[in-house]
């Protein structure tokens, strides 16, 4: 495996909904050079493929249908197995590229759905509800495939560096990532 003879140089950022992992991911990216994977972006693609209304939908299919949720996470596996110098917002980036700096941003709940209500131009309660329950449905998913129980527990993983990013702006979460990422021994 040529990648891994060379020096790893792999990214995987989790947390929850709103914490940040895809404005940071870009920015610290962009600051290094690397490409940039959002997972996100792969699963609203899956949800227009399959014609469903939104992500949420693509969930309730995937309870039923876990050819979906596999073929999405072996892609994950796979990308990290041959491809270097990339940032992948992923929830489970951790669990399928072990060998990528894991990085976990944390952030208040009530900073999270704000973010996401300004993005999505919704009422916050009505992205709280919405949120709440897409985590249900992911955390039932990772259970139910592999065992998972809480994707976003700090303990899932070793993590090498966690940040709370409820008072930090998006730069200078990938402020903190780069110098992490790049003080480390290789």
């Amino acid at each position: 495996m040529k990648l891994l003879q060379s020096v790893i140089k792999q990214i995987s950022i989790t947390g929850a909904c709103g914490a940040g992992k895809g404005s940071a991911g870009k920015i610290t990216a962009q600051v290094l050079g690397f490409s940039f994977v959002s997972l996100g972006d792969i699963f609203r693609n899956v949800a227009i493929e399959k014609g469903c209304r939104d992500i949420a939908e693509l969930h309730d299919r995937a309870k039923t249908d876990p050819s979906i949720d596999l073929a999405i996470d072996r892609h994950t596996q796979l990308y990290g197995k041959e491809k270097n110098c990339f940032v992948y917002d992923a929830r489970l980036g951790w669990h399928w590229m072990p060998q990528s700096f894991k990085v976990f941003l944390d952030c208040s709940d009530e900073e999270r759905f704000r973010r996401i209500a300004e993005r999505e131009h919704k009422m916050v309660e009505i992205v709280r509800a919405e949120t709440l329950s897409r985590e249900d449905k992911m955390r039932e998913q990772y259970l139910r495939l592999y065992q998972i129980d809480d994707f976003m527990r700090r303990d899932n993983a070793r993590f090498d560096l966690i940040v709370d990013t409820t008072i930090l702006t998006p730069e200078e979460v990938a402020r903190e990532i780069v110098r992490v990422f790049s003080r480390r021994p290789t």
